[in-house]
């Protein structure tokens, strides 16, 4: 399933379903109004959500056009966000993710990869861990401390053999200025990471955990960087993050 959240005037959004190409989307509001919701109700919810995506693939199911520039982080706001600090868990303060056509300053960008969970209780291990992985998505990060994710969130099934289990095996795709850019290969291991997390404290459901980077880049006034996850046929599984620098970092200045 793919999931996406567009404006309704409230923090969080709305959430819809989006089509696999990422072209169209249907309402899913009467079964949870956000993302967060339908986390916090999974077990209860997402076997109607998954209807709905079947419906939408199918034509069966009534949809609009599902427009990237207009849609806010899938997961707007969390209650935890990790990081992997080289192998071992970080804990960053969560003021909301960005939307994926923002804004940012001047500054170091940085892009990689970040899954969202559902509940994981203290001292889980690996089997709970991987079961928890309920989304995965794109993350940049800015110089501000600002990050934002990809226009949709995806169920790990939906990235066939580019997800392994625990990690992405298949490079995003990053490009500066219209340019493409060198990348390393992801090497989060996420079930290791929410073990060691889950060591520490519970982790309730909406809890983001953030993956090392796969590049990172300095970028100026005007400058553009785009982040995109394609399949084999160079399709966009996640939409597009794709932010331009707008105003200078004052700190840095």
């Amino acid at each position: 399933m793919k999931f996406g959240t567009l404006r309704d005037g409230g923090r969080d959004g709305r959430l819809v379903v989006v089509s696999r190409d990422v072209t169209q989307a249907s309402d899913a509001r009467h079964l949870a109004q956000t993302l967060q919701r339908a986390l916090d109700d999974w077990d209860a919810v997402s076997p109607a959500l998954l209807l709905i995506a079947r419906g939408v693939e199918a034509g069966a199911q009534p949809v609009g056009r599902f427009h990237e520039r207009e849609a806010m982080a899938p997961l707007p706001r969390a209650y935890q966000w990790i990081e992997d600090d080289g192998g071992a868990p970080r804990w960053r303060v969560s003021e909301g993710f960005a939307m994926p056509r923002s804004g940012m300053t001047a500054g170091e960008v940085a892009a990689g990869v970040a899954v969202i969970l559902g509940d994981v209780a203290l001292g889980a291990g690996p089997a709970e861990a991987a079961a928890a992985i309920r989304l995965v998505t794109l993350v940049q990060t800015s110089a501000d401390g600002g990050a934002a994710f990809s226009p949709v969130a995806v169920t790990p099934d939906e990235l066939g053999a580019g997800w392994d289990g625990s990690r992405l095996s298949t490079p995003p795709a990053v490009e500066v200025n219209g340019r493409p850019v060198e990348v390393g290969a992801p090497v989060t291991d996420f079930v290791a990471l929410i073990v060691q997390a889950a060591r520490e404290r519970a982790l309730p459901a909406g809890t983001v955990v953030g993956s090392r980077a796969i590049g990172r880049w300095l970028l100026g006034p005007g400058d553009r960087c785009r982040v995109e996850l394609r399949d084999g046929a160079g399709h966009s599984i996640l939409g597009a993050i794709e932010r331009a620098v707008e105003t200078a970092n004052v700190a840095a200045a």
